[in-house]
């Protein structure tokens, strides 16, 4: 990656509650979803630092977005002819301090939870989570968003449904 971009995007931390997802990531997820949007992840502050969290295999997990920008894949993956893409949508209104303080908490509780697509297979909860079931419970701690279905939602009906709340820019590495 370019040493200045990646400079500029470590200075350039989203806000939080931004959601960041993930496009020609995944063939399998877009196989079943019949999208290109394969993963989504959120970004929170947690102890002054600000983190990406995801639900990936095997576990849920934050990591620190400088430490996320440098070593998230940034190659095309085999047998896709596109590069993986990245849409950042941050909230057109910031988030309250106290509408924070339930998404991260609710988000804390779930770190080391196992992922699985077993809720999205059978549409019901399970012990796993999903990475848009994640995100999708995340959000709807803050009262803003009321989602149908968290286990059978996908990253594309995530995107989807935050279009009226979201502002979306790309981000391409290079």
């Amino acid at each position: 990656m370019n040493t200045i971009l990646l400079l500029l995007l470590a200075l350039a931390e989203p806000a939080e509650g931004t959601v960041i997802f993930n496009v020609n990531g995944s063939a399998l997820v877009s196989r079943k979803t019949a999208s290109d949007i394969t993963h989504v992840g959120i970004v929170l502050k947690h102890e002054g630092t600000t983190y990406v969290y995801e639900s990936v295999v095997p576990v849920v997990k934050k990591t620190p977005w400088d430490e996320w920008i440098k070593t998230y894949p940034q190659a095309i993956l085999p047998g896709k002819r596109k590069r993986m893409e990245y849409l950042l949508a941050e909230p057109d209104r910031a988030y309250t301090k106290q509408e924070l303080a339930q998404m991260h908490e609710y988000a804390e509780k779930q770190i080391r939870r196992p992922w699985s697509l077993i809720p999205y297979v059978r549409d019901k909860p399970g012990p796993g989570i999903h990475c848009s079931q994640y995100v999708t419970d995340i959000l709807a701690q803050s009262g803003r968003y009321k989602p149908a279905d968290p286990p059978r939602t996908t990253p594309a009906d995530l995107y989807e449904a935050l279009k009226t709340t979201y502002h979306y820019g790309p981000w391409q590495r290079p």
